[in-house]
């Protein structure tokens, strides 16, 4: 992990209002070991601009932790299991700190029970971006591998 990496990690860790040493420092080390991890860690990072407050429309903190999410089984999320989330399929969070997460499967003491993708949807807005310019991209050398073809039979 470069210097810029950590710094771009440690200043999201601030935005969020990760205040707590041990938990910085797990999650820098993490970063240090797991590039699939840090890689998302860096994509939150550069996706969620400053802001004063992470309230909601009604002025509520919208935030959820992994402990609050029926994903978390044990020390281990089963969204990134399943490949629902972009990280590792062994990754274990964070588990108590506040963050929005596609993933998320509220549990049933949630009052709000609109799952991750839905309750947060810029969250994978990189993500169907990507999709998207992939499936051109394919679209694109599809039609060039027809028209290869079509030649060659003429």
């Amino acid at each position: 992990m470069t210097s810029e990496e950590e710094h771009a990690i440690r200043a999201w860790l601030t935005r969020i209002e990760e205040t707590d040493p041990a938990t910085i420092a797990d999650v820098v080390h993490q970063c240090r070991y797991d590039m699939v991890g840090r890689n998302y860690l860096l994509a939150l990072a550069a996706a969620n601009k400053p802001q004063p407050k992470e309230l909601d429309a009604t002025g509520n903190d919208d935030r959820r932790t992994c402990n609050q999410c029926n994903n978390l089984m044990g020390r281990r999320c089963l969204a990134a299991l399943r490949g629902e989330i972009a990280a590792s399929r062994d990754h274990e969070p964070i588990r108590d700190m506040l963050m929005r997460c596609e993933g998320y499967a509220p549990k049933l003491t949630d009052p709000d029970q609109r799952p991750g993708r839905v309750r947060w949807p810029g969250l994978n807005r990189r993500e169907v971006q990507m999709n998207d310019a992939c499936d051109r991209s394919k679209g694109t050398k599809e039609s060039d591998e027809v028209s290869d073809q079509r030649g060659a039979h003429s």
